[in-house]
């Protein structure tokens, strides 16, 4: 039989939180598993999705789904500009069950990643102590993983101290990456 780890819970982890326009994402680091820890809030008939890397060639992507109340997330990769493949190996999880809010109809989903998930044909390996590029891309008004309405870069850097951080890399910079 397996052991399984231990894990911390999502309220003793340090965090940085991110907001674009409806979506918030709270990237957190879990040292006892070596995980990334996402926390997703959305609205309702979305998706929402993260890159490692600044551009959506040979890039992972994790994406979360919401629509009326239900939702899931998935492991992806991308080879080209255009809809992502999902990856062959899922390598994310629950870290809880999505819980939905009926008054601002909005769905909290929190995934855990492994920092080194082992599969390196269509995975990154985040790093510690160094910045990383990372995108972002979501779609309202339909939950159908087609066209997003709007994507960006943003800079993560996960220290071995447990502590998360805005990289500092330059988004201008980072957007002119084919």
């Amino acid at each position: 039989m397996t052991e399984l780890k231990k894990q911390r819970d999502l309220k003793d982890l340090s965090c940085l939180t991110n907001t674009w326009d409806e979506f918030t994402l709270d990237t957190c680091y879990d040292d006892l598993t070596q995980e990334l820890v996402l926390k997703v809030e959305m609205p309702d008939d979305s998706w929402f999705a993260i890159g490692f890397g600044a551009s959506m060639t040979d890039t992972d992507m994790i994406a979360w789904f919401h629509q009326k109340g239900r939702g899931f997330a998935s492991d992806l990769w991308s080879t080209q500009w255009g809809r992502p493949s999902t990856d062959a190996i899922q390598n994310i999880r629950e870290g809880e069950a999505p819980s939905y809010n009926a008054s601002t109809k909005k769905m909290t989903f929190v995934t855990r990643r492994p920092l080194d998930t082992g599969d390196s044909a269509q995975d990154f390996m985040v790093p510690l102590d160094e910045a990383m590029p990372m995108s972002y891309a979501y779609k309202k008004g339909g939950s159908a993983f087609d066209q997003h309405d709007f994507r960006s870069v943003w800079s993560l850097k996960v220290d071995s101290t447990g502590s998360l951080s805005d990289g500092g890399l330059d988004e201008a910079e980072l957007l002119r990456q084919p």
